[in-house]
């Protein structure tokens, strides 16, 4: 991830038809509960109740942490905020109605408090480096609110491995999920959200998602990455330590709207899917609003979430090359991220694709799905 030197503009609201009237519809109504939603969460916060929280750093009404009485929020697919709690009762719900002050709120009971499936997701988190020692692969840990687990998934995940694993958790708080993996010469599952490695230079950064590049009688498989990842034609890049292949188009260019290459990939050695880590890809969204919340699913920060300031942000990086009409947002990346799949709720276990992980050093920006599609003539992969 290059480092951003300065932004030439900032424009506050942009909204893309998506051609249909149902979809317009649908998109409106969305948005206008999206951003209630928002707004209620934002009022939650300031009370103390977060869904990141591992301790208890305020105190309620009622004298206790927030986090004790607090499982989680999250969107549902209208866009509708739920609150899960862990106690069902009249007077938590009160709290509740009081902080956001109206009665009609969607509350759902839950069985775990957000600190009790953080312990859970950082005992793994410190213990990966023994784990894959002991032959136990582990591509990722997380939170999974709307479920109200901690999950974790693995390669090749054995019955020893999962014995082992279960030791961090019990069925109804650890969900343990096994990967497709293979080598060289065998099927090897590709997903956005995971990692890609330049032969060129050693470096690593993320890959975006799968798609369908289309070549005008037919459609080439392949994979989006990052563009300044894969600045060069011809260079070549390896999956799980596999050769995927070489980039064929790129629009690290100077005033180009698109961050991102295409390579070329394989379907008779790679199995090319419409996922990111513990999601599918239900489709794709080219609605951008100020407030709206966004996920980065780098292969480093994983899944973590943020609003967006801007719409339509000309970032400078630096080597002559200006990248124009991003969004701006500030969910946490860091370096390796690059390419990193950026979505929206969709839906239990669904996600929206809104655009490719581009950069930042204050705010994050990434490039909108519309720009990528058109750029390198893709169509993402869906589940």
């Amino acid at each position: 991830m290059k480092k951003v030197m300065s932004v030439l503009l900032s424009v506050a609201m942009l909204m893309v038809p998506v051609g249909f009237a149902k979809e317009k519809v649908q998109d409106e109504v969305y948005k206008a509960n999206s951003l209630e939603a928002l707004d209620q969460y934002e009022l939650l916060l300031k009370a103390g109740y977060d869904n990141d929280a591992d301790e208890q750093n305020f105190v309620d009404l009622r004298g206790e942490g927030p986090q004790s009485v607090f499982s989680g929020a999250y969107m549902d697919k209208n866009g509708k905020m739920v609150i899960l709690i862990p106690k069902d009762d009249k007077e938590t719900k009160k709290l509740f109605k009081n902080i956001l002050g109206k009665e009609d709120i969607q509350f759902k009971k839950a069985k775990f408090t957000q600190p009790e499936l953080r312990k859970v997701q950082k005992e793994i988190s410190r213990k990966m480096e023994s784990l894959n020692a002991e032959g136990i692969q582990v591509q990722a840990v997380g939170i999974d609110i709307m479920s109200n687990q901690a999950y974790v998934e693995v390669f090749n995940l054995t019955a020893a491995g999962e014995k082992t694993l279960r030791a961090f958790g019990t069925e109804d708080i650890l969900r343990i999920t096994g990967v497709d993996y293979t080598n060289a010469l065998e099927s090897t599952t590709v997903k956005g959200g995971t990692a890609v490695k330049s032969k060129d230079n050693n470096g690593s950064s993320t890959l975006s998602f799968c798609a369908n590049r289309d070549m005008g009688w037919y459609s080439q498989p392949g994979v989006v990455i990052s563009g300044h990842a894969g600045d060069k034609i011809g260079e070549e890049f390896t999956y799980n330590g596999v050769s995927l292949g070489t980039v064929s188009v790129t629009g690290w260019e100077n005033n180009s709207n698109a961050d991102v290459a295409f390579i070329p990939v394989s379907t008779s050695t790679f199995n090319l899917t419409g996922q990111i880590p513990g999601a599918n890809i239900a489709g794709t969204r080219s609605t951008y609003f100020v407030g709206q919340t966004v996920t980065c699913s780098g292969k480093n920060s994983t899944y973590n979430s943020g609003t967006v300031s801007a719409t339509s942000v000309d970032v400078y990086f630096g080597d002559n090359v200006t990248i124009k009409d991003l969004v701006a947002a500030d969910y946490t990346a860091i370096g390796g991220d690059s390419g990193a799949p950026i979505t929206t709720f969709a839906g239990r276990d669904n996600e929206w694709l809104v655009g490719v992980h581009s950069g930042g050093t204050g705010p994050e920006y990434f490039n909108k799905i519309s720009n990528v599609m058109n750029k390198l003539d893709v169509t993402p992969i869906t589940n």
